[in-house]
């Protein structure tokens, strides 16, 4: 018991922003790496803290935890990993989405780390979850950069809804207007 209390601990430090530099604390990461390699046992209860800390309220608490998991997903193999498909994976997919709620530091953290996982750890059969959410991410980014077109008209400005005229006769006005 005294080593998932030392767990928790240090998972804590290591997200933690304390200095305001957006690094967390180096010694307390390679305390959780050491724990997780010296108990395997500890690998669920480890996920459970960092997911926690992933969708703390906190911009640089959740981008620091993110950077968390990715170092113990490489530091200690497919146990964590799997854990992570299981407990992670569908939250940091989610905060990849480009949404109004999501912070977009943790938004394109987010993504980044879905697509660097599917890449590194997606081909491997027993992980294709990997994979399968960056696929899912993909579509989700065409199909928002599909909105983001049909919202903007070719000139690259909303139309102005209080205008006078046809959008042609609008942007001939404007043309006028700048040759002046």
């Amino acid at each position: 018991m005294a080593d998932a209390a030392r767990l928790k601990s240090a998972v804590y430090r290591a997200t933690n922003d304390d200095a305001g530099d957006g690094e967390g604390d180096p010694a307390a990461m390679i305390e959780v790496d050491s724990i997780l390699k010296d108990h395997p046992e500890l690998i669920a209860e480890g996920v459970k803290h960092i997911k926690a800390r992933i969708k703390d309220k906190s911009t640089s608490v959740s981008v620091i935890s993110l950077h968390v998991v990715d170092q113990c997903m490489q530091s200690n193999g497919f146990q964590f990993q799997v854990h992570v498909i299981k407990k992670v994976l569908q939250r940091v997919l989610k905060f990849a989405y480009v949404n109004k709620g999501t912070p977009q530091q943790v938004q394109q953290l987010s993504a980044s780390l879905i697509k660097k996982w599917a890449s590194t750890y997606g081909t491997d059969a027993r992980m294709s979850e990997f994979a399968s959410a960056a696929r899912e991410l993909a579509k989700q980014e065409e199909k928002s950069l599909r909105v983001a077109q049909a919202r903007s008209p070719s000139m690259g400005s909303a139309p102005n809804p209080r205008a006078i005229g046809s959008p042609s006769q609008q942007q001939q006005f404007q043309a006028r207007m700048n040759r002046q």
